[in-house]
């Protein structure tokens, strides 16, 4: 039916989502789609960890406490579900929204890092991860197929 004269679908006042829904996924939409689910469940277990260990890392004052800890892994598993669910409903802002929610998180981590956790040795290695990370957002969310995708939705809604 994708493709084919849709004017009785319009004219009933409907519009054809089958045929949005149907269509394949661009693969940097999967990159970004498993790039988003990652995040948010690491930052559930954060959230998941805190409450768990709440005890603990009261008792002991471990900087930066429980409430922070489990206050940032809140924020950003609530913004993960709602770049999922921008995602899931083919939102022609979902692409702008996640790159905001990217540089947003590269600053919360780096700053999260420098101020709360001992200095690592690792941090190149941190850098480049994040660095090679956001070169993938960026790309997939710009990639004309990733556009395509999302402004077929938009040209429909």
């Amino acid at each position: 039916m994708c493709g084919r004269d849709t004017s009785r679908h319009e004219h009933a006042g409907l519009l054809d989502h089958q045929c949005i829904y149907n269509m394949r996924r661009p693969f940097c939409v999967t990159i970004l789609l498993w790039l988003v689910l990652s995040l948010t469940a690491w930052s559930g277990l954060r959230l998941y960890s805190a409450i768990q260990w709440w005890q603990i890392l009261s008792e002991f004052a471990s900087p930066p406490g429980p409430l922070y800890i489990a206050g940032s892994g809140a924020v950003w598993v609530v913004a993960g579900l709602l770049l999922l669910w921008g995602m899931w409903e083919i939102k022609p802002w979902f692409r702008f929204a996640l790159l905001g929610a990217g540089v947003a998180y590269t600053l919360w981590y780096w700053s999260d890092r420098s101020v709360f956790q001992l200095s690592r040795l690792n941090w190149p290695f941190a850098l480049a991860v994040n660095f090679l990370l956001l070169v993938i957002l960026v790309v997939c969310a710009l990639a004309p197929g990733t556009r395509t995708f999302f402004s077929k939705r938009e040209a429909h809604d």
